[in-house]
């Protein structure tokens, strides 16, 4: 992708590189924002590398868990009434030492703010249909342009891949807003001082079912092609929550990994 990339951006972009291969054979677990945490069995994982999204640290902070990465990537974040919820993310990462994988123009929006944080930005182009194609191999190389992706928790496993995790678990992945589109739209967290728990999917999202499912389709493809990318690489993506619609990927119990040690292989070709 490095044609799309805009020289201004190459400079920009390259101090990504600090990250590559930096967890070679290491796992992760990333931290979606879906209700399922709730009931889910956490003890443990406040000593494993765990990647946050979004307002997902409101729940970490709950928890105990001090996350090494938190990614942000939805335009969303840009507006103004989110400016308070910078300022409260930016004492949390500084106290759990975490670093934020974001975009160039949060970045910036960041600075706007006087918010120091220690960010690695990407400039996504185009949109994400390159994730979309199953023939397509696709780069999760953040120094140059990268596809769009189709939500935070695409964004955050790339980037797993990119620092050379090789196990790489979803926790709180749901994924099935589409089945009841007039109920309220649930997250794990309880804070609403952002993002109101109570706004219907429908509502939130702008789609009846029909558009929902066919939206889902377009995301649960991506995150097909993504775990082909992570084989690829010598990774492995695993379901480590409970419940949810995401069989994209193998399922199992967080307990079951918990138990095992640490993983320090880097050859890894098991499904993802």
């Amino acid at each position: 992708m490095s044609v799309f990339t805009h020289p201004g951006d190459r400079q920009r972009l390259s101090g990504n590189a600090a990250l590559a291969g930096k967890h070679k054979g290491e796992r992760c677990f990333v931290l979606a924002t879906g209700p399922s945490l709730r009931d889910q069995d956490l003890a443990g994982l406040e000593h494993e590398t765990v990647m946050t999204v979004n307002q997902g640290f409101f729940f970490a902070r709950t928890k105990g868990i001090a996350p090494a990465y938190h990614c942000m990537v939805d335009d969303i974040f840009l507006e103004s009434r989110f400016d308070a919820l910078h300022h409260e993310l930016c004492d949390f990462l500084k106290v759990s030492d975490a670093r934020l994988l974001t975009t160039l123009d949060l970045s910036e929006h960041y600075k706007k703010l006087g918010l120091e944080l220690e960010t690695f930005p990407v400039r996504q182009i185009l949109n994400s249909r390159p994730w979309d194609e199953a023939g397509i191999p696709v780069s999760v190389d953040p120094t140059q342009a990268v596809p769009g992706f189709v939500s935070v928790v695409h964004a955050a496993v790339s980037w797993a891949i990119y620092m050379g995790f090789a196990e790489i678990y979803l926790l709180g992945c749901d994924m099935d807003y589409f089945i009841s589109p007039h109920q309220a739209y649930k997250r794990c967290y309880d804070d609403e001082r952002h993002l109101s728990n109570q706004e219907k999917t429908s509502d939130l999202f702008g789609l009846d079912q029909i558009g929902l499912i066919e939206w889902i389709l377009v995301e649960f493809r991506a995150f097909d092609n993504l775990g082909r990318t992570a084989r690829r690489h010598g990774a492995r993506i695993m379901n480590a929550g409970e419940g949810g619609a995401l069989n994209v990927y193998p399922r199992i119990e967080l307990g079951t990994v918990l138990g095992t040690p640490k993983c320090t292989t880097t050859s890894r070709t098991e499904a993802g």
